[in-house]
C-alpha cells in the first residue's frame, strides 16, 4: 500500500525525493520501493535522467489505478 501512496506522491510533486518527503519515506528507501515494484510488476514505472525521473506511459496508468485504490481503501476506512 504505501508503494501506492509513494508512486502517487511522486507524480503530484514531481520528483522521487519530493514524493518520498509526502508520505514520510527516505529517499533510499523510496528508491528500492519504486524498483521492487517494478520489479513485480514487470516494467518501468519512472523514466530515469540525471535530470531527475518522470512517470513512464504504464507508470501513468498504474498512477491512476493507484489513485483510484487507495480513494476506495480510504472510503471503506472512513
Amino acid at each position: 500500500m504505501s508503494s501506492l501512496a509513494l508512486l502517487v506522491g511522486i507524480a503530484d510533486h514531481g520528483s522521487l525525493s519530493a514524493g518520498a518527503r509526502s508520505v514520510g519515506m527516505a529517499q533510499s528507501n523510496a528508491t528500492r520501493a519504486v524498483k521492487t515494484l517494478e520489479r513485480r510488476l514487470g516494467f518501468p514505472l519512472l523514466s530515469r535522467a540525471t535530470t531527475g525521473s518522470k512517470l513512464t506511459q504504464e507508470g501513468t496508468l498504474v498512477v491512476e489505478w493507484a489513485r483510484e485504490a487507495l480513494q476506495s481503501l480510504n472510503t471503506l476506512w472512513t
